[in-house]
């Protein structure tokens, strides 16, 4: 299709509240909406065909360069990314915004040919999830990454940049109340934060062959006690039906609190998972 690629984060292990790697809080109240959202996509945007992968470099996802101008791609779990020229790509995850995570991420084409290029980004996402009790708020990320190129077929990617994380404490202090009335008088005490890190990345993309293709990522988070965060997916995508049917896995911590509490203080039950397949549509324009 002749567009250029731009990095992809797997789900960025993005959990549900827009955290990579360190999983979000799903309630019973979002799932409706993401499955509604889901089949939205699927429904209008199947009809517009998925378009052939001549060579790696028009792989949009796993790379270091940006889209062409009036280029758009769409996935579901994926950002949406859309080049509003030659050098400058635009992305946000949609179902993030949805679920009160708004985000948005800017690729800048420094230098490049067909054989590499070498680009600039900047980051930010600020959750305001009402579950979200305490942990990360909000991130900015900044940073170089850069794209090889080889024999059309592969391309190999590397990233570095600084990492900031918003960080959100609470915390509920009990005080006596009245005797006569017999209740306890709760303050809550909300404290932000920000700590530093540093932010490594890296992805392998083979382009099988025009309707298949493996993307493999890696994200790596470290501050001064050592791996913040640490996610690393393995996708196959393949062409059928009009769109990219992407399969893939994803290696990390999610975390999953299926059950909200109304009171801030009582922090509902969680599962992390250190392994977490998942199905993605990409569509592009």
């Amino acid at each position: 299709m002749g567009s250029r690629g731009s990095e992809a984060r797997p789900p960025e292990g993005v959990d549900a509240a827009g955290h990579a790697g360190q999983g979000g809080v799903i309630a019973r109240r979002h799932l409706r909406a993401l499955v509604g959202a889901i089949a939205v996509l699927g429904i209008g945007l199947s009809a517009s065909p998925a378009q052939a992968w001549r060579r790696v470099q028009d792989v949009v996802r796993g790379s270091a360069d940006t889209l062409e101008k009036g280029r758009m791609t769409v996935g579901v779990f994926a950002p949406a990314m859309y080049g509003v020229n030659d050098s400058v790509t635009l992305s946000s995850h949609p179902l993030l915004n949805l679920l009160l995570v708004p985000n948005l991420d800017l690729r800048i084409r420094v230098v490049g040919d067909e054989a590499w290029v070498l680009a600039a980004y900047v980051g930010y996402k600020q959750s305001f999830h009402p579950a979200l009790t305490s942990g990360v708020a909000g991130g900015l990320h900044l940073g170089a990454i850069g794209t090889r190129y080889l024999a059309d077929r592969v391309a190999l990617t590397v990233g570095a940049g600084y990492s900031g994380n918003v960080d959100r404490t609470l915390s509920v202090t009990s005080a006596a109340g009245s005797a006569a009335a017999g209740t306890d008088e709760k303050t809550t005490i909300t404290d932000y934060g920000l700590s530093s890190g540093v932010e490594l990345i890296a992805a392998a993309t083979w382009l099988i062959s025009e309707q298949h293709l493996l993307l493999a990522t890696s994200n790596v988070r470290l501050d001064v006690f050592g791996v913040d965060r640490s996610t690393q997916t393995l996708a196959y995508a393949f062409t059928v039906g009009g769109v990219h049917l992407v399969l893939g896995i994803a290696t990390g911590a999610f975390a999953l609190r299926p059950i909200s509490s109304p009171d801030p203080a009582v922090v509902a039950p969680k599962w992390v998972l250190p392994v977490f397949p998942y199905i993605d549509l990409w569509w592009d324009f």
